[in-house]
């Protein structure tokens, strides 16, 4: 009796992946009086066992004269074995021309059996064994345990065989047959399909791994993942790649060469976590696909609670962090590199980021860089929308020389964009802007706005201008409610400062300047090259009867815009029709521009 619950102690369940390869007519092979037969199938066993417990990190349970029986940690180290060990049989067999060719059918199936310290037991042993009977010579077979583990085209190409009935199995079993990639799947677009579609770079998001297995958040990186893909997705500059693909490429030790095949992404963000006691510390990195150049890394660390409540606030931030990094890279690839030798999708976020960065030589190098891509891609539409974006800015600093010609110039630029491309709503965006900030054309700018968002309600740019153009003609409460709608759709914007400045603007007209300067000064923080918020706050402050204040804002407007007296001031802004104009002027001028 002791002796048997010994034994019954010794024995444990282990889900486990086993493998079984059998030569293909061992007796063939080695039927010769000299050996040589036997000794290269000697020879050929022996280098499947090595590259078994070799990198595949499998272990060998039996071996056979003609075959091997393996269990392995996944499904993926077994399905990558089994091609590998044909691969060994197609080099053994260039080694000896002119003799018997030898190959291996493989049979792989997933199972929880019983083991002790020297095999294991059970019908998922027979499972396999059988399975081996089902593959071609030189092929390998899968049940469905296996193929539910691996993903097409990553792991290899899987063909459902349907399913199969096996000698001594009550069940039919789905079965499938794994071949190697013969070549990465490209997929094609069609011309004309999507115009815009190389000035959008393409960002796969992968989950990050657990530092540690038996991590208390298991699955804190797949929820990441989904909300950063979610976030990202709301952005016009990207493409997101799905969640289905990048999650199958999760706890995968993958070439980043073979990511950028799956995907089509140019642009690859991963990183790792572990959790401690009352937090959680994670690292992300972004990696140029093509490249494989580290573009940023950085680290984090949030509370427990936060992080497992997935909270707003964090999310927001690292989700700026990783926004912020690819304009600031791209920038500054723009600044240092020739333009032809960049891609379009870099340029256009490196245009970007140079028109934020408030330096008067960096937002002339934008301006360069959308003439470029406007000479690459003559019949997309971003590269016109953006030049009318930045002629719109242009006019609003006050750096320009002839004010009637960039209004001239921006009204070409985003009708062309329109002409490219009629039911997009960026392009309509970019056209109700200047129809309403700079020709003064109210009535058709709010018409127009109102088409983009009835196209795409998530349009942050049609929300936040909308209620920019409210917010001239005085109907602060309408225009804050456009303006936080805008806010909520685009937590990430790295014009985040711009977004506080026309939040601020709508709180000028509601007559709530205590708003207006904490959203203004929040703006100033982030960006003190921008002219509006300067002016912002030299008004509150004047209303306010704040003059040191005024007077302190107002000089730093003069610092930006030398030229400003009020009269100018009333020639040029979008208000001037309506009562917030003429009021704004008078405080401007109250807080020391000259009238």
């Amino acid at each position: 009796m002791a002796e048997r619950e010994l034994l019954h102690a010794d024995l444990v369940i282990e889900a486990t992946t086993l493998l079984f390869a059998d030569v293909v007519e061992s007796m063939r092979l080695v039927a010769t009086t000299d050996f040589e037969g036997a000794l290269r199938v000697r020879e050929l066993i022996g280098r499947t066992v090595s590259c078994i417990s070799g990198a595949f990190a499998g272990e060998l349970l039996e071996r056979r004269g003609d075959g091997v029986l393996a269990k392995f940690p996944d499904a993926r180290k077994a399905a990558a074995c089994a091609l590998a060990i044909h691969r060994i049989a197609e080099e053994h067999n260039a080694r000896y021309p002119g003799t018997e060719v030898a190959q291996f059918r493989i049979g792989i199936h997933g199972a929880d059996v019983l083991t002790d310290r020297e095999s294991v037991y059970g019908v998922g042993v027979s499972i396999a064994a059988r399975l081996t009977a089902l593959a071609d010579a030189g092929g390998t077979v899968l049940s469905d345990s296996v193929r539910d583990q691996l993903t097409f085209a990553l792991d290899g190409q899987i063909e459902d065989l349907g399913e199969q009935r096996l000698k001594h199995v009550e069940q039919a079993i789905r079965v499938y047959r794994l071949t190697p990639i013969s070549q990465p799947r490209l997929v094609v677009v069609p011309s004309g399909l999507d115009r815009d579609a190389a000035l959008r770079g393409k960002l796969a998001i992968l989950p990050p791994l657990p530092d540690l297995e038996g991590d208390a958040l298991p699955y804190f990186g797949q929820v990441l993942a989904d909300e950063l893909i979610a976030i990202f997705s709301r952005s016009t500059d990207f493409r997101v790649c799905s969640r289905l693909s990048t999650r199958n490429l999760a706890r995968r030790d993958i070439p980043l060469q073979m990511v950028a095949e799956a995907t089509g992404a140019d642009i690859v963000l991963s990183g790792r976590y572990r959790t401690y006691a009352g937090e959680v510390v994670g690292s992300f990195e972004l990696v140029d696909a093509q490249r494989g150049d580290v573009l940023w890394a950085d680290s984090f660390r949030w509370g427990r609670d936060a992080a497992e409540q997935m909270q707003p606030a964090w999310l927001e931030q690292l989700a700026q962090s990783i926004r912020r990094a690819l304009l600031t890279v791209s920038a500054s690839a723009v600044e240092s590199t020739s333009m032809p030798t960049l891609k379009s999708h870099a340029l256009l976020l490196g245009g970007i980021g140079l028109m934020h960065r408030g330096h008067r030589q960096s937002f002339a190098r934008a301006r360069e860089v959308f003439e470029h891509l406007q000479e690459r891609h003559t019949r997309a539409a971003k590269p016109f929308a953006w030049l009318a974006t930045w002629r719109v800015f242009n006019v609003f600093q006050g750096w320009f020389d002839n004010r009637q010609q960039e209004i001239a110039s921006a009204h070409f630029e985003a009708s062309k964009a329109l002409d490219l491309s009629a039911a997009d709503p960026t392009a309509l965006t970019t056209y109700a802007m200047v129809q309403g900030h700079l020709r003064g054309d109210h009535q058709a700018a709010e018409r127009i706005f109102t088409e983009a968002l009835a196209i795409n309600r998530s349009e942050p740019m049609a929300w936040l201008h909308r209620g920019t153009l409210l917010a001239f003609q005085g109907r602060g409460e309408d225009a804050e409610a456009d303006i936080e709608r805008a806010l909520q759709l685009s937590p990430i914007d790295p014009w985040r400062y711009y977004f506080d400045t026309l939040h601020a603007t709508a709180a000028l007209a509601k007559g709530d300047y205590t708003a207006a300067i904490e959203r203004a000064r929040a703006s100033l923080f982030a960006n003190r090259s921008h002219a509006s918020t300067w002016r912002v706050l030299a008004i509150a402050h004047a209303e306010l009867d704040d003059m040191p204040a005024a007077r302190a804002y107002a000089d730093g407007v003069l610092r930006l815009d030398p030229g400003l007296t009020g009269r100018t001031y009333l020639d040029r802004s979008p208000a001037a029709p309506y009562e917030t104009g003429p009021r704004w002027a008078r405080a401007l001028v109250k807080a020391g521009i000259p009238a």
